[in-house]
């Protein structure tokens, strides 16, 4: 009976195990900010700041569970098994079959489907747990995660480095036998030192952010957008470790059209973007590349807000040129009045119009330079001009030059 007993709660550690080794690792920085303000959410902040020390104590501790519930789940089997006169061998198999899927279900698939969608109050439960063996196991955990820690970085500067000496090789190649200026050499080697580097050597730092309250109306949102010249804004709650969204001034020109400016940024925000401050920049413009996103709230190992970075802040750094201020003078150039209505400049480029409607036009000249092309003259005002899947419309002419125009999708 007692061997039963500790059978059942060693199941139940395992249980714990399992659905930390989810639970924790499943916690949103959203999570983490709201953890902050709480003792027990101090607490798990405190095991999660070493992940590695956290995922060697959690599988230290599900091992030794599991392999002592096996050994007396074999002994009891064995026990019943020789009273009724069933082979050895027999028993033996029995054994595994039946404790692998007793172990399968208690203590790994049900603990972790309810861990996934209970991340948060499942942490809150384990952390007192937890924490006093993540302590006592340090001599155990710390030496492993360091060991984790190093062949995680290995790997990864095993990955890259190959071509990085690429690069490396051809550019000193390239100023020993084709005499490329020191200058340019200087510039290139600094940029890939630059991507590189951690995210949080370039961030604009927290006491620099330009946030909006999320009450903030629209009109005084926009008078923001024009004084700063900024396009994209933290949107937060209370204080700047609540980021509740972004305000995307370009997204909302573009897509949304007429927006109420009696009415609160909060519900024409859209979701925030957050990375860690250890993140390389490298790996930053692979984020931005596959979320298409512009701006990244970046976020301490608390969760707590401590910078923003942009797409625009990476190019600068490596180019000098400010991108932001570019896509701004776009902006304005193109407003959404209807349902696939459009007003744009008549000195906006044609091809980035097209990118924006979704539609193949020229990829070469201003609008005003493209409807003169298919017209063969310059149109009056009202006139109307149809090319491919649009109609344009010439709303306003200051002598021969077409000022804004008006783009109706078909």
């Amino acid at each position: 009976m007692e061997e039963i007993a500790s059978i059942i709660f060693l199941l139940s550690l395992s249980f714990l195990f399992s659905g930390s080794e989810v639970a924790f690792f499943s916690l949103t920085p959203l999570h983490k900010r709201k953890l902050r303000s709480e003792k027990t959410g101090r607490l798990i902040l405190r095991l999660i700041s070493s992940p590695y020390r956290l995922l060697s104590t959690i599988l230290f501790g599900n091992t030794a569970v599991n392999s002592y519930a096996s050994s007396l789940f074999a002994l009891l089997s064995a026990r019943l098994f020789y009273r009724v006169g069933i082979s050895e061998h027999f028993s033996y198999l029995f054994d595994i079959a039946l404790f692998t899927a007793i172990l399968l279900v208690v203590g790994e698939i049900t603990p972790k489907l309810i861990a996934i969608r209970h991340s948060e109050s499942f942490s809150r439960k384990a952390s007192y747990f937890l924490y006093p063996l993540y302590v006592v196991l340090l001599p155990v955990s710390l030496p492993f995660s360091m060991l984790l820690d190093r062949l995680l970085k290995r790997g990864r500067a095993a990955r890259e480095r190959p071509i990085l000496e690429e690069i490396n090789f051809v550019l000193k190649r390239a100023r020993e036998e084709n005499g490329m200026p020191p200058y340019e050499y200087r510039v290139i080697k600094e940029s890939l030192n630059i991507l590189t580097a951690p995210v949080r050597e370039y961030m604009v730092p927290r006491k620099e952010i330009k946030a909006i309250e999320e009450n903030t109306p629209m009109e005084e949102a926009f008078d923001v957008f024009l004084r700063t010249r900024h396009s994209r804004f933290p949107v937060y709650k209370n204080s700047l470790d609540e980021i509740m969204g972004i305000l995307d001034f370009p997204y909302l020109f573009r897509k949304v059209g007429a927006v109420d400016p009696e009415k609160p940024v909060r519900e024409y925000m859209r979701p925030a973007f957050f990375v860690p401050e250890t993140m390389r920049l490298i790996d930053l413009i692979r984020k931005f590349r596959k979320t298409s996103e512009k701006l990244a709230i970046v976020i301490d190992e608390y969760g707590g807000t401590s910078g923003i970075i942009t797409l625009w802040d990476i190019e600068r750094e490596i180019t000098g040129e400010l991108g932001e201020e570019t896509e701004i003078e776009n902006v304005l150039e193109i407003k959404k009045i209807g349902k696939n209505m459009y007003i744009v400049s008549g000195d906006m480029d044609i091809e980035q119009l097209g990118e924006i409607l979704g539609i193949e036009l020229g990829r070469e000249g201003t609008v005003a330079g493209y409807i003169m092309d298919i017209s063969g003259r310059v149109p009056e005002e009202g006139e109307r001009i149809e090319a491919k899947e649009v109609i344009f419309e010439v709303l306003q002419k200051s002598g021969e030059t077409i000022e804004s125009v008006k783009v109706i999708l078909r």
